[in-house]
């Protein structure tokens, strides 16, 4: 734009540009609490004449401003936030704002965005012994409304899917065996998201050698073999209950992958 002046006889001009941006927020997907969550904000620019911008977002009225990765080329610049480990103060509106040192420094906000975050889900696991019962519960009780469906996996095979705004989120495993230790998943599908946890069930098959006649007066070993499957992690320890809880002793446990041998020895 040109401003000519005539005083006198003499014109003077004076020139300026005017920059028209178009502020484009990708709108923020459903994530769950925990998860990462990146906020993207696209500026459409016209007439700019100098590089770089740079941007920034700010979280609700002001509470805190957090620099945005900021790309750009001749007529376009994109600006980024990640935020990791989103929770429920994440919850509130974020604005874009990117920032232009030409002509006149000036900001150009966008109209805010809000992330929507779902509660997360939880499936704890759990040891058994062979031939014991257990039950998996996929916690989805902070949900305001039911789930659409909940789909159980062992390892990488689909074993049940409930649909219909299921309110069952248990697994019940009876009799287990060996064969039932495995990973665990529970997928829960709401407002267009899924969601998994996973878990470990850790099954044990234990064998007390029988213990050999001895006289009184003599030394006693007393041994217990663990057959471990599905095992995560080292050490395990052990105790030996003498009757009803009368005295307990630890044992001298030993382990490799997947065997623990707890030996007791009473002189």
């Amino acid at each position: 734009y040109f401003c000519d002046v005539s005083i006198d006889g003499n014109v003077m001009r004076a020139s300026t540009q005017v920059v028209v941006v178009g502020l484009t927020v990708t709108p923020p997907p459903l994530v769950r609490e925990g998860d990462d969550l990146t906020l993207t904000c696209t500026a459409a620019i016209h007439n700019f004449q100098s590089q770089p911008v740079s941007s920034f977002w700010r979280q609700g009225s002001g509470i805190e401003d957090f620099d945005g990765v900021t790309t750009t080329n001749a007529d376009t610049a994109l600006s980024t936030l990640l935020i990791s480990g989103v929770g429920e103060q994440h919850e509130t509106p974020y604005t874009c704002n990117f920032v232009f040192p030409d002509p006149e420094p000036g900001t150009v906000t966008s109209d805010p965005v809000t992330p929507e975050i779902k509660p997360g889900i939880t499936l704890p696991g759990f040891t058994l012994a062979e031939g014991g019962s257990g039950a998996l519960t996929c916690s989805v009780s902070d949900f305001s409304s039911p789930p659409d469906s909940i789909t159980w996996y062992k390892g990488d095979s689909r074993i049940r899917v409930d649909t219909g705004s299921p309110t069952s989120n248990v697994l019940e495993l009876d009799s287990v065996s060996p064969s039932d230790a495995s990973s665990y998943f529970c997928d829960v599908s709401i407002d267009g998201i899924v969601m998994r946890a996973s878990t470990q069930v850790v099954v044990v098959g234990l064998t007390v050698t029988p213990p050999p006649l001895v006289r009184e007066g003599d030394d006693l070993t007393l041994t217990c073999t663990a057959a471990i499957h599905n095992f995560q992690s080292q050490p395990v320890s052990s105790f030996w209950q003498q009757s009803s809880g009368i005295e307990d002793f630890d044992g001298v446990t030993t382990t490799n992958a997947d065997t623990a041998l707890s030996t007791l020895l009473l002189s």
